[in-house]
């Protein structure tokens, strides 16, 4: 993700507009550097105990189930089944693991779990968005815990806490029900931009740590984790764009470690209650007396009925998520600490960053990886070095977004600033995703109904300047015409040796590894690797992505720009040399893939240059600039 206060700054006055005006980049420069120096002045104190608890708020306790009813009144579930006889068996490592791809498959999962749960339901994630998917998530949640489950949910507070009315709302829904937010600035829910501004100059490194961690668990023994957030994008619900992102669902052991993770931070000081936020209790409390507030509207459901009717049919769910699942026994489930950055002690090595390193150290045959931004950092850049030096027949290949398909461009530009040697040095194989590839109603069987709705005006132009100020998340950019939402890559995975499979929040990246807490999920099987790859290469195949590759130079003129480029690559700004190493290649017409190392590449593939797909200069233009002068702020992305 993007530096965090340099959204805050820019968004509203830069971001709103497709022009660029001439002081653009200038702009962009001065405030990259303004918060460089500031996070390298600022220091962060650790959040060692909770500040005194203010008056707590009294919720409701009525509820729709009998206590003496031990299932809580919940469903039956074959995935229950599946728990009760991994959890007798004489071997602890025993796990189900499935692949959830599909967005609405992957909803359907969290929906039966959640309806089938007995005991309790663990929550943690990024984002929770007021759309659709979010509304779903918390009516569904609710009625679990009115049936008598204890449900807790952990939500970043930059992206979960968007209104303190409802937030009060929330506080006082039941007592089984309880919500917390992970590191609040100024100690609220929502921060108006003074709050942003007064912790940029205040709490720079504070306001940049965030929680990206996504986790489920329904009573300790059935867990999902990966990349989705909650927010309509992520489940294939969006009408203008959507994720193709991943998880895992695991039965077995592994999902007590996933709530022993989550009960570490829900215990953290750092993770705070909804009613001891300041904006949230200007809602519950009068003088001190607690108010009655009007019930929660959610927004309107789209087309879940559907979603419903399989989460509850127990022939779907059997043949979805059993049948297709593998029995594994090396399984490793990894969180970071909470306040990751600020704690240096022993344990601070034992992280998902570190496991990553490992599993990547030992590769003998190949790394195959799969990231929305391919953003190494240097560290990172010396071990693929030194792989790549030791064993120079080692493949390395990537699967990401193109300019058109990216959430965030700022990110790109910067990938883009390092594709040479990327190319070149490490010789990465690098695939970006198409905007709206061929096989896409295979990735998302949805996508014909999304196309129907889609707003073709949304999806071309990057910013309305007389639409909505507020903060956008998603800096899109203009495509060329489709007939539906553009889709992006949000899942993070690796594939190591064909054996080693890592699926989870992780983007590999520089913000992963020194300012997000993240969580890995780790299983050594050949099966359950192989399932892995397939679907990565899916993405990779030709009707899917563009092929990243050396470009056709002029001989002598070749060599020329070549050097130049160099130079001006290794310039931490003013990387201004106009003429770039590499391009993207389409297939041509009747020709069958080759690698970028095949002397008959050019043969086999056109290209079809730097950011095809776009349609907008301005856009492309921008990302020159952010690539040219914005690198110094790489080591926060």
């Amino acid at each position: 993700m993007p530096i965090i206060a340099l959204h805050y700054l820019i968004s509203s006055s830069l971001y709103e507009t497709v022009y660029i005006n001439k002081n653009y980049f200038v702009k962009v420069g001065v405030l990259i550097t303004f918060m460089l120096l500031i996070s390298a002045c600022s220091s962060v104190k650790v959040i060692e105990e909770q500040q005194e608890l203010l008056p707590r708020v009294v919720a409701n306790t009525e509820l729709s189930c009998p206590q003496s009813n031990i299932s809580r009144c919940s469903i039956d579930s074959p995935l229950k089944d599946l728990a009760d006889e991994l959890f007798s068996s004489t071997s602890n490592n025993l796990h189900s693991a499935t692949i959830l791809d599909v967005g609405e498959k992957s909803l359907i999962a969290r929906i039966h779990l959640i309806r089938a749960a007995r005991e309790s339901i663990e929550v943690q994630t990024y984002i929770w968005a007021n759309d659709e998917i979010g509304g779903l998530f918390a009516q569904e949640l609710i009625a679990a815990a009115k049936r008598g489950v204890r449900v807790r949910i952990i939500g970043d507070q930059l992206y979960s806490g968007n209104d303190p009315a409802n937030l009060a709302a929330v506080a006082l829904l039941h007592e089984n029900f309880q919500v917390k937010l992970y590191n609040p600035l100024q100690h609220k829910a929502t921060l108006s931009t003074m709050d942003a501004v007064k912790s940029l100059f205040t709490d720079f490194s504070k306001l940049n740590h965030r929680m990206h961690n996504k986790v489920m668990v329904f009573d300790g023994r059935i867990g999902i984790t990966g990349g989705r957030n909650i927010e309509n994008a992520y489940y294939n619900w969006d009408e203008e764009y959507d994720f193709l992102d991943r998880d895992v669902l695991i039965v077995g052991s592994a999902a007590g470690d996933m709530q022993k993770s989550f009960n570490r931070y829900w215990d953290d000081p750092i993770t705070v209650e909804l009613d001891q936020l300041s904006d949230v209790r200007e809602h519950l409390f009068d003088n001190n007396k607690q108010k009655t507030l009007p019930d929660l509207i959610f927004p309107d459901s789209k087309d879940f009925d559907e979603v419903i009717l399989n989460a509850t049919n127990n022939t779907y769910i059997t043949k979805q998520f059993i049948e297709t699942a593998h029995s594994v026994s090396d399984v490793l489930f990894l969180a970071d600490r909470p306040q990751k950055p600020f704690i240096k002690d022993a344990e601070a090595d034992l992280n998902t960053s570190k496991k990553l390193r490992q599993v990547i150290e030992d590769a003998k045959q190949s790394v195959l990886m799969q990231t929305p931004y391919f953003l190494i950092s240097n560290s990172a850049y010396k071990l693929f070095s030194d792989l790549r030096e030791n064993n120079p027949d080692i493949d390395f290949t990537v699967s990401t977004n193109s300019l058109a398909s990216i959430d965030q461009y700022i990110i790109y530009a910067l990938s883009f600033k390092r594709k040479k040697r990327n190319v070149k040095d490490l010789q990465f194989k690098i695939h970006e995703l198409k905007p709206n590839p061929d096989d896409i109603e295979k990735m998302m069987p949805r996508y014909t109904k999304l196309a129907k709705h889609s707003n073709p005006d949304e999806r071309r132009s990057e910013f309305d300047p007389e639409g909505d100020t507020e903060f956008d998340r998603y800096d899109t950019v203009a495509i060329d015409s489709v007939d539906g939402p553009r889709i992006g890559i949000h899942s993070k995975s690796l594939v190591i040796d064909n054996e080693i499979s890592v699926i989870g929040s992780h983007n590999f990246d520089p913000r992963g590894v020194g300012l997000n807490t993240e969580v890995t999920l780790t299983i050594r099987d050949k099966a359950f690797a192989e399932e892995l790859s397939k679907s990565i290469h899916q993405y990779i195949a030709p009707q899917n992505s563009w092929t990243i590759a050396k470009r056709q130079h002029v001989p002598i003129l070749g060599f020329i720009t070549e050097t130049l480029e160099t130079i001006s690559r290794m310039l931490p700004v003013f990387d201004i040399w106009p003429f770039r190493y590499t391009s993207s290649f389409e297939l041509r017409d009747g020709m069958q893939p080759v690698t970028m190392d095949d002397p008959n590449f050019y043969e086999h593939y056109e290209s079809v240059g730097q950011f095809p797909g776009t349609s907008l200069s301005d856009e492309q233009l921008k990302t020159i600039l952010v690539s040219g002068f914005g690198v110094v702020a790489e080591p926060l992305m």
